[in-house]
Order: C-alpha cells, then structure tokens, then sequence
C-alpha cells in the first residue's frame, strides 16, 4: 500500500488523480449501498436521546427556567451537529472508497482521512484468476459479496468486498485482463503469435451446436448464485462435456488442444517450468523442439508467468490449450522432478540444470 494525499472535486478528479499519464479507466466499482445502512442505523440510535432525554427533563422538572431551556437548546444542537458531522464522515468514506480498473492496473483506494488516501494496486497482467463469495442472507436476497482476485507472481491477492453483483463483476475484470493480453503478449503480440480472441466464448459455443441462448441463460444463472466460471457452470448443468469447454477456448483464442490423459511426460521436460509456477498457474511443460518449449495450459490469462519461466532459460514459449484437471493431474504426478540415478532408475529431487535441453545455459 502507498499513501498519497490527493485533492480535488468529486469521483472524476479523485479517480484522475491516482492514475497515470496514458492510462485509461475502464471501471469504477463501490461497495453495496447495504453497505452503508450501519451507519444510517447507528446515526438513528444517536438521535434517541435528543428527544428522549428534553422530555425526561422537562418531566422531572429539571428545567424550570427559560435559562435552563436554552442551555439545554445548545447542549442539543451541538450534539445534532456532532451527529450530522458523523453521518458526513461516514458517507464521504463510502463515497470515496471505491476500486478503480483500468486498461494497466487494479486499485484499491481507500479514504483514511478527508485529504489522505490508501492505495493498493495490482497489475492487470498478474491476474490470475477470480472468485466470487456471496455468504449470509442479507448478500443474498440484495445480490452482493465479495470478489477475490488471485494473483500470479509475488503479489497479493486482491478482494473487492461487499460489491454489487460480483458475479458481473468478475466477468467484467476477466474481459478486461483478456483484452490486455490480447493487445501484449511478452516481447510479440498475441496477434504475431496467432493467439486473438476470435469470437466470444459464448459465440463459440453456439456456433458449434453446442448450447441454446436458453442454456446460456440457465449457465448465467448458475454462474450468479455459484461463482463459478461460465463453463464450469455449463458443465455442471450436464450441457456440454469438458472437452467441449477445452476446444472452445482452443477455437476462441486459435490456439491447438490436447487430451492429457494418456500423454507421456519427459521429466527434464517437465522441469523446465518450476513447481511452484506449475501449480500456481497450472500449467506444465510437454515438449521440447529446438530452441521452443510446448507448454499445455486451461486458459491464455496462465501464459505471461509461464512466458517469463520459459524465457529466463533462454527459450522461447509455445503453448496449447488442456483440461484444467487433467492438467493438475499431471502435475501431481510428475512433480517433484524425478533425476536420473547412475543406475539408469530415477530418483526424486530438482532437475539439474546440465539436464536441460538447453545446457543449464541461460540468458539474461
């Protein structure tokens, strides 16, 4: 988090203030207005005792004078602005806390004093992905939670708590981060490298006779009150198979698949992306061709960190699209890297570099 002190008139300039020169906003989401009726109840219990405790008085005959009665009038309406400054405060905090997506990052402003800001960021790309918790009957019935951002890299995850429609919400930040790696891809665009979103995943599905506009809905339902991901959704209504989901993203983004299940791994292969990258964007390597490395991912948004393991090795990175399980499942069987004994068996424990099919030689 930074703190930065940030002046201005309304949401606009707030927003513009803690962006940067190029950078442009592409969504400003707040919490549930449910969010602030705390307050709003807090605020109504203080104003209890303004006409509780004048009538009290009066009843007990404590104010027996007009002198009496107009210490009383200041002591009441001092509080009443007390109460109001209260009441200010806290929306002023509601107002102005709010997360901000743009076409580069991911911000989190908070408003800790009424010219101090706390700022979280995050950057597009590491994006990993997002989840959706709607918990308790009040989120419910008015249709708001929290939506968890997780991560690929060092940084932490990120939560929009308390949002409106978070399910909507996460569909907007996945379509955001697509549009991102769509437009850089590493050192070559998606385009150069033939991987761009040729149709909506949705289109895809129904071009191929796969769903109904009917079973769409029925998914998007589903996805609402779950959280799931659309397809997750899909499949879990029994309307299409996994290996539908698997070849439509293969035909969104023009990228090949793959059926893991009977597929043999080579070990040095296989080593060449690092375990805790493997499991954290679940990808893993399959092949090795010249100076290219094959690697089998769900989804395009788990390329860039796989990118940047492949490429610190002096290699360049090919990919195709696998089965989020069976990609998993593979990673549980082939990780830790088993290293060649002197006997010829295998052994557990890292891969060493002079194994690698580049050498153990990398570039900088």
């Amino acid at each position: 988090m930074v703190e930065q002190k940030i002046q201005g008139k309304g949401i606009v300039n707030e927003v513009k203030a803690i962006t940067r020169p190029g950078e442009q906003v592409e969504k400003v989401y707040r919490r549930h207005w449910a969010n602030f009726l705390p307050y709003i109840f807090t605020v109504l219990a203080m104003l209890i005792p303004v006409f509780l405790v004048p009538w009290l008085l009066n009843v007990v005959g404590f104010i027996s004078s007009s002198t009496d009665q107009q210490y009383l009038n200041m002591i009441v309406g001092s509080y009443i602005l007390f109460v109001w400054s209260f009441l200010a405060m806290s929306w002023v905090n509601y107002y102005y806390d709010v997360f901000i997506v743009t076409n580069e990052r991911i911000l989190d402003a908070e408003l800790k004093t009424f010219f101090t800001r706390e700022i979280g960021e995050l950057n597009l790309a590491q994006l990993q992905n997002v989840e959706v918790k709607i918990i308790g009957f009040l989120e419910t019935l008015l249709r708001f939670g929290d939506v968890h951002i997780r991560t690929a890299g060092q940084h932490p995850d990120f939560t929009f708590d308390k949002v409106p429609n978070p399910s909507v919400i996460a569909n907007e930040l996945l379509e955001i981060h697509e549009r991102l790696i769509g437009q850089s891809y590493g050192d070559k665009s998606l385009g150069e490298r033939g991987i761009v979103e040729r149709k909506s995943f949705r289109e895809v599905l129904k071009d191929e006779g796969l769903v109904t506009q009917e079973d769409i809905a029925k998914a998007a339902a589903e996805q609402a009150a779950t959280g799931k991901r659309l397809g997750e959704a899909l499949v879990t209504l029994g309307m299409v198979k996994r290996r539908d989901i698997v070849d439509a993203i293969g035909q969104q983004y023009n990228l090949p698949t793959v059926d893991l299940t009977h597929y043999e791994f080579d070990p040095t292969v296989v080593g060449l992306i690092s375990e805790p990258v493997a499991r954290k964007v679940h990808a893993i390597a399959l092949s090795y061709s010249g100076t290219t490395v094959t690697a089998a991912v769900p989804h395009p948004r788990q390329m860039p960190e796989v990118l940047g393991e492949i490429k610190n090795q002096g290699l360049e990175a090919a990919f195709v699209i696998a089965d989020g399980e069976e990609i998993d499942a593979a990673i549980n069987q082939n990780y830790p890297i088993k290293k060649p004994e002197s006997n010829g068996g295998f052994k557990n424990g890292s891969i060493d570099p002079a194994d690698s099919p580049n050498g153990g030689e990398t570039t900088e």
